[in-house]
């Protein structure tokens, strides 16, 4: 969907939504203890007029957001009017500065082992084990399809502190959101620099199995990378915050996001895809998230991250709202959900997140 679309289905959809907004299970007043509420948009800038644009960030405040997170916007028309528009609103401008290769970077790309090849290869996506694009995958050996830079090399590092230093001197940008820091096949990358760095690296830990020093080589990467991105952006800008989504999944750590020194730390607790993950493993991984987030860190707070999708993985509001109650019932400080798109299909979802996030478009 092209983004005037978006924002034509934004506009019918704030026009309506008191009349299908859902009440809070206790039917009490929303939970407003959320400091940080963020709406992701993995589908690129919202391209359009000024007015365009100023409509759709009106229909994010109202939805109860103070913070929307774009695509790497590389100049477009539309970054100023984003920026100056935010500004009014009083809506934090984060921006993604993502890992994916988009080509034109193949020294930087991950090579993955001939298995892992095959695997990618012969991969079925069948009904009953639904591929699910980089997080935790239901069938056993699952490889993602998309192409990622490599953490372990120091080309992938300089050629990431580019980007920072492109928006970090902007005031007007008030925050940076990590993205695809991980591996294709979910645990280690098989390059000529990453080979020689994880023997160098297995030598030294002769004390433990070679499996184990190979998963713990490959997070020590994830996380030395993350945080020298971290202390990039705030030697260049005291004042800029950070974030991630901590993706794609990893699978000797899925939650290792508590080790990242970065103020604000997205870790899925419920994906986009069928199967839904069952309402305790929600509960579980947002416990987790939340009570272990200053363990390493104390600046940085844990953000549950979930995902609504509008296709046949679509949860229902009822599903969306169960979950949001359980951010809620853990403690979280805040909350990260994507797609915006998506969400914006569905007036009932956009009347139950209004509700929970004390939205302007909230019933009272």
């Amino acid at each position: 969907m092209g983004y005037r679309n978006i924002i034509k289905t934004a506009v019918l959809v704030f026009a309506f939504l008191p009349i299908f907004g859902l009440q809070s299970a206790s039917g009490e007043a929303a939970y407003t203890k959320w400091k940080w509420k963020a709406v992701c948009d993995w589908g690129g800038v919202p391209h359009g007029t000024e007015e365009e644009v100023k409509n759709l960030i009106t229909g994010v405040k109202k939805l109860g957001f103070n913070v929307f997170i774009i695509e790497d916007y590389l100049g477009e028309e539309s970054e100023k009017f984003i920026l100056k528009e935010a500004k009014a609103q009083n809506i934090d401008i984060y921006v993604i500065v993502s890992l994916e290769s988009k080509g034109g970077v193949k020294n930087m790309e991950q090579v993955m082992s001939s298995e892992d090849k095959e695997r990618l290869k012969q991969q079925k996506r069948s009904k009953n084990c639904p591929y699910q694009y980089g997080g935790e995958p239901v069938e056993k050996g699952e490889v993602s399809d998309k192409k990622v830079l490599c953490p372990d090399k120091k080309e992938t590092l300089e050629y990431i502190y580019k980007k920072i230093e492109k928006y970090a001197g902007n005031k007007d940008l008030k925050g940076l959101v990590f993205d695809y820091i991980g591996y294709q096949n979910y645990y280690a990358c098989f390059c000529e620099d990453s080979m020689a760095k994880r023997e160098e690296y297995i030598k030294k830990h002769s004390e433990i199995s070679k499996e184990k020093a190979v998963s713990d080589f490959s997070e020590e990467s994830l996380v030395n990378f993350t945080n020298s991105l971290t202390a990039k952006a705030k030697e260049l800008n005291p004042e800029i915050k950070t974030s991630i989504h901590v993706y794609p999944y990893f699978a000797p750590d899925p939650l290792y996001g508590n080790r990242l020194n970065i103020d604000y730390t997205g870790q899925t607790v419920s994906w986009f895809f069928l199967p839904h993950w069952p309402l305790e493993k929600v509960r579980k991984m947002t416990e987790t998230v939340v009570k272990e987030a200053k363990k390493h860190y104390p600046g940085s707070t844990g953000i549950p991250m979930i995902g609504i999708s509008s296709d046949k993985n679509k949860k229902s509001p009822e599903r969306v709202l169960q979950e949001l109650k359980v951010l809620e019932e853990a403690g979280a400080e805040g909350v990260m959900l994507s797609n915006l798109e998506d969400i914006l299909k569905d007036k009932e979802i956009c009347g139950v997140i209004a509700k929970e996030l004390n939205g302007e478009l909230a019933e009272k």
